[in-house]
């Protein structure tokens, strides 16, 4: 019967992607005489040289491997930046700057990479039309169908409201070669989201924050990185205690001062203390005007319905 069920859930999940495809975003596959949109970097102050895109290691990883005896990465550089231009099949989108993005990925042999312009620019049509300097390009190493993340932004943007990262599929040359098939898409952003992000070295905070749930957010910058406090033990839907849980977050929109970084790291711990009370120790916690918890007793007849108000 698991086997079965298993079997039947597949089944679904491959009727939805096909459907999704086939209403909402044609895919077509490349004949020998027609290819995919090709991204074409080339770098203007280095020679000619694609080392900035396939040699870079992120430091964490290299440190890792180092602790463990494998020293096949001492003398690899960590991510840099290269000068670029950037162009679309043929024509120029503008100029910028590309380096190589990710943790543990980084030590494949093909990495993805983050462009940066100079000036604002739109690549490709995406999000219709609108202008951004980051954009990246995942090179999707360990998926052989190259279309996991595509079918997963696609897929998010129709069962859910609200911004998802638009998507498509490129080919890509550096300086000449052929780096193969990439999916281009958005980097994340506060600004992309409709945050409000803080002015120039304003410490105000009631502002937006975007923050990432990160198992790297012990090698990001002080200010930029905070932890959850689980307050107890943890146990999944089968009542199975969960060990080494991971608690590091990441905020990803600007903080200009320490007073921004504690309230959302405040917030997020008793947003949290909110849910483990209930759930755990059926005491009710909600927010004041000030984002200072206050204990009540909320209406219903049982724990359900007390959780649900």
């Amino acid at each position: 019967m698991k086997k079965l069920t298993k079997i039947f859930t597949a089944l679904a999940i491959s009727l939805m992607a096909s459907s999704l495809f086939a209403a909402n975003w044609k895919v077509k596959v490349p004949a020998s005489a027609a290819r995919y949109p090709i991204v074409q970097i080339v770098s203007t102050e280095n020679k000619g040289s694609n080392d900035f895109v396939t040699k870079p290691v992120t430091k964490h990883v290299k440190d890792a491997q180092q602790s463990w005896g494998d020293m096949s990465n001492i003398n690899t550089p960590d991510p840099y930046y290269e000068k670029c231009t950037i162009s679309l099949d043929g024509s120029l989108i503008g100029d910028g700057q590309v380096k190589v993005r990710g943790n543990w990925t980084t030590e494949y042999p093909k990495k993805s990479l983050r462009i940066k312009f100079d000036k604002k620019q739109n690549i490709a049509g995406l999000h219709n039309g609108e202008k951004y300097k980051n954009w990246v390009l995942l090179a999707a190493f360990k998926d052989s169908s190259l279309l996991r993340d595509a079918v997963g932004f696609k897929m998010y943007s129709k069962m859910f409201p609200g911004y998802v990262s638009d998507c498509q599929l490129v080919e890509l040359e550096v300086n000449g070669t052929y780096m193969g098939v990439y999916l281009l898409a958005e980097q994340q952003e506060a600004k992309r989201l409709g945050l409000t992000e803080p002015e120039k070295d304003a410490k105000n905070t009631d502002i937006g924050y975007l923050i990432e749930f990160d198992s790297y957010a012990e090698h990001e910058a002080d200010i930029e990185k905070f932890w959850i406090d689980y307050l107890g033990t943890i146990r999944d839907y089968e009542g199975n205690r969960l060990d080494s849980i991971q608690n590091g977050y990441t905020i990803k929109s600007d903080v200009n001062d320490w007073a921004q970084h504690d309230f959302i790291a405040n917030y997020m711990n008793k947003l949290w203390k909110i849910c483990y009370e209930a759930s755990y120790n059926k005491r009710f916690y909600k927010f004041d005007s000030n984002y200072n918890l206050k204990e009540y007793t909320p209406d219903g007849k049982n724990d359900y319905e007390k959780c649900r108000n």
